[in-house]
């Protein structure tokens, strides 16, 4: 699909599996897997050919790596940036939680009418508290845990992180490390100036 689009012209994709879908099994992350090894290799070949582009599967990943990790609350920033408002005037934190899913109503954190109530502050609060069953893993900082939207359409709990987004990143995580290893092993001058501008301007590199 990537090659696919590729050939249209797109150069930037946001694309994310869907992890609520109920059919989920492990020989689809097999597969799936497969295809991330023949699309880091696209990467690879596509930043060799010094093509501009940003696939946020891969580069969102690369980038915690090269910047800093993700903090949580720091993305899915919901009920402090962003805001979703539902057909009645009821405000949500994410879009995700105007839904006819039981508690969802827990979730509404104020009224176009009348303005927001405390509960909006204490979801942002929770929302950055740490995920328990995360503690100690190697990828902490880089996947995708933070989603608390995401958490709780899986999980019924905020905190709580689902399997199959586990299970992916774990898999995920090492396949985008070696693309970023041989890039930079390589020098690639588009990777460098992707991920590390500021590096490059404190310490050029010489590609002759």
């Amino acid at each position: 699909s990537i090659e696919y689009m590729w050939s249209r012209g797109i150069r930037f994709v946001a694309h994310a599996p869907d992890y609520t879908h109920p059919d989920w099994r492990p020989e689809h992350l097999e597969t799936l897997e497969k295809s991330y090894r023949r699309l880091a290799q696209f990467y690879i070949n596509r930043a060799r050919d010094g093509e501009h582009f940003f696939f946020t599967l891969f580069d969102e990943k690369l980038k915690s790596h090269a910047s800093s990790p993700i903090a949580l609350g720091e993305v899915c920033d919901f009920g402090a940036k962003k805001l979703s408002v539902a057909p009645d005037g009821r405000v949500y934190p994410c879009v995700q939680f105007i839904s006819d899913k039981p508690g969802s109503e827990d979730f509404c954190i104020g009224h176009v009418a009348t303005g927001m109530t405390p509960r909006r502050d204490e979801l942002i609060s929770l929302n950055k508290q740490s995920r328990p069953q995360c503690e100690g893993c190697a990828h902490l900082g880089r996947c995708a845990n933070w989603c608390g939207c995401m958490n709780w359409q899986l999980t019924g709990k905020l905190t709580e992180v689902p399997g199959i987004l586990c299970a992916h990143e774990q898999m995920l995580i090492p396949i985008v490390d070696k693309v970023g290893n041989t890039l930079w092993n390589e020098r690639n001058r588009h990777f460098l100036e992707k991920h590390y501008k500021e590096y490059l301007q404190r310490f050029p590199y010489s590609f002759d």
